[in-house]
Order: structure tokens, then C-alpha cells, then sequence
């Protein structure tokens, strides 16, 4: 008698190819999904911890950083002229990165550096981007991309606040957000650059690359916006959207308050509601069910 071989037979095979396909269907998504949920919370955890820096920052200084300066050119030369990012190194265990710029060369160290905590995982890796180092957070400049006067996160040279200074609550008040660019441009080391992701975090000017506002444009004002993906670079000089707020996140933007807390502001928020959690002293009552 003939023995009977186990086995599959084609028709088994094939089934049991399709259900794993089906359950590889079913599964890539899922993982997809709680890998952006942890890049997601990955970046409020850095703009948490950006938050620690700032407030001792202010405790060992009397008064917030300054964004930035003017004054030495662009890039910046002198230390006083560069922006709140380099400022708060220190708080954030990078004092020899901070302390690089009196014994070596800015342009091999604070430029081309990456600090981790400065990057929004959900939007790029932390590396060199068009060879530099920079911040995909920006300081709260109010409504005015000039000197920020109204925000949180002034000028240089503009005078002093602190977190008194700051009356309608610092958790009714932004203090950092993330920026808005067009990632098509995200890394372009030689040609056409992103206006406003163009240079290094630390000393870039009061710019774009570390500000952010709530801007007039056509008599409105405007909320944050996702990230755009244009491969034809704006005819502006600068693009008009440069300076908004926004990011990579699918529902809204991670935003810190100047209390240290960290909320989503959605895209598509009232411009007007926005404008007042940009303005430090408007005395707007602010709804966050409205906002989040």
C-alpha cells in the first residue's frame, strides 16, 4: 500500500498566501499609525523640555531670550546678536556647544551641529540640512515680523520681558511653536533653498529660521498652516507664507505655552483666536475647545 504524504496541496497554499497578505494589510497601517503617534509625542516632549530651558534661562537672567539681532549682519558675528536657541544651550546640556563660539570657529561648530531636541521627528531626522545645523521650532514674534513687540520672543536690542511681562497668562500665550516651510526645498545643499529654512538656528538674524508670527495678509490674519510640498519656488522675496506657523503633523501644531505646557493648536483655528494667543498683553480670553 502507498503511503500518504502530508502536505499542502496548491489550493491550500494559495489561501493561506492570502491571509497573510490580508493580515499584512491590515497590520502596516496600525504600525504606521503608533509610529507617527510616538513621533508625535516625541515632539512635545522636546518642546516640554525647550520650555524647562527657557524658564531657567530666565530665572538665572531676569528676563527671556531675545530671538535675535541685527546688528553684525547675516549671519550674525557677535554673540549678542544670536538667536534664543543658541542662548539656552546651556539649560540644555550643551555648554560646550554654547562655549565652541569664543575658542573655535562658529561656521564648524554652532552652525553644523544638530542639537536632537531641536528637531520635529515627525517632519525630518536629526542631521545637516542644506549643510547646517538648524531648529525646527521658532519664538513666538507676535504680530509683527519686525521686531515682535507684542510677542514673547522680541528682537534683540528691543528691550527686556520677563514671564511678568507676559499679562494674559502664560498658559493663555504661545512661546514656541513649530514653523511652517515647503519641504520640497527640505534639502537642497546647492540651489534653491526654503526661505525661511534656509539657515543655521543660531545666529541667523531675526528671521524666519527662528521667528514666527500671526501676520496680516489681505486685511486677515493667519493661522498655522501644514507644511507645504510646492516644487516651484515662490517668486517672493520672501514667499509670503514664510513667516507662519505650522509643521508636519496631520491634526494641528505642537505648541508651547509660556507656561511650560504643551497643546495642538488645529489647522484651520480663527485667525482672530490665534492672533490672541500670540499677543502677550491683548487681554482676549482665550477657548481652547475652540482651539485644539
Amino acid at each position: 500500500m502507498k503511503k500518504s504524504r502530508d502536505g499542502f496541496t496548491l489550493i491550500e497554499l494559495l489561501v493561506v498566501i492570502a491571509i497573510i497578505a490580508i493580515l499584512i494589510s491590515l497590520l502596516v497601517p496600525a504600525v504606521q499609525k503608533v509610529r507617527t503617534a510616538a513621533a508625535t509625542m516625541q515632539c512635545g516632549n522636546n518642546l516640554r523640555q525647550l520650555g524647562i530651558a527657557i524658564h531657567s534661562y530666565h530665572d538665572a537672567n531676569k528676563q527671556l531670550p531675545t530671538g535675535s539681532g541685527n546688528g553684525s549682519g547675516n549671519p550674525a558675528t557677535v554673540v549678542a546678536d544670536f538667536s534664543w536657541a543658541y542662548k539656552i544651550l546651556p539649560f540644555m546640556d550643551q555648554t560646550p556647544l554654547f562655549d565652541s563660539v569664543g575658542t573655535t570657529n562658529i561656521v564648524a561648530q554652532v552652525d553644523t551641529v544638530p542639537v536632537a531636541t531641536y528637531y520635529c521627528n515627525v517632519r525630518r531626522t536629526v542631521r545637516q540640512y542644506h549643510n547646517q545645523a538648524i531648529c525646527d521650532y521658532a519664538g513666538n514674534g507676535g504680530t509683527n515680523s519686525g521686531s515682535g513687540t507684542d510677542g514673547v520672543i522680541i528682537r534683540t536690542g528691543t528691550g527686556k520681558l520677563t514671564m511678568q511681562s507676559i499679562t494674559d497668562g502664560t498658559s493663555n500665550t504661545l512661546l514656541l511653536g513649530e514653523r511652517r516651510i515647503n519641504i520640497a526645498f527640505i534639502d537642497n545643499p546647492s540651489g534653491t533653498n526654503d526661505w525661511g529654512d534656509n539657515e543655521p538656528y543660531c545666529r541667523p538674524q531675526y528671521d524666519a529660521d527662528v521667528i514666527r508670527v500671526a501676520v496680516p495678509s489681505g486685511g486677515s490674519w493667519i493661522a498655522p498652516g501644514k507644511d507645504l510640498i510646492d516644487s516651484t519656488p515662490s517668486t517672493a522675496s520672501p514667499a509670503p507664507w514664510v513667516w507662519h506657523f505650522g509643521g508636519s503633523h496631520e491634526g494641528g501644531m505642537a505648541a508651547l505655552l509660556g507656561d511650560s505646557s504643551v497643546r495642538s493648536v488645529r489647522w484651520g483655528v480663527d485667525p482672530a483666536v490665534f492672533r490672541s494667543i500670540c499677543q502677550r498683553a491683548d487681554e482676549q480670553p482665550i477657548d481652547w475647545a475652540s482651539v485644539e
